[in-house]
């Protein structure tokens, strides 16, 4: 009698992932989160055509507080924004 291959099928197991943690502040957040997922990490993307382009541009802004506390209304702030890298100081 000939011999018919049986075939076995096994439950696939979803793969259990841990919530990426918090950034500590050091470095780019991109950065620490490559870290977690790779053993050997590659630097994250960057879009080069838009880094060179937007090199060493910043754009300006001036912020003042808004609070009902009025030793806090003259507090008067610049923040920067960095087309190059979308990145706010």
């Amino acid at each position: 009698e000939p011999m018919h291959p049986i075939e076995i099928t096994e439950p696939s197991v979803p793969i259990p992932r841990l919530p990426t943690p918090p950034s500590n502040g050091l470095g780019a957040e991109e950065d620490s989160i490559q870290n977690c997922k790779m053993l050997r990490p590659r630097p994250a993307y960057r879009d080069m055509a838009k880094y060179k382009k937007y090199a060493g541009k910043v754009m300006r802004f001036t912020a003042r507080w808004d609070s009902e506390r009025p030793e806090e209304n003259c507090r008067s702030f610049i923040i920067s924004f960095h087309p190059a890298d979308d990145t706010v100081s």
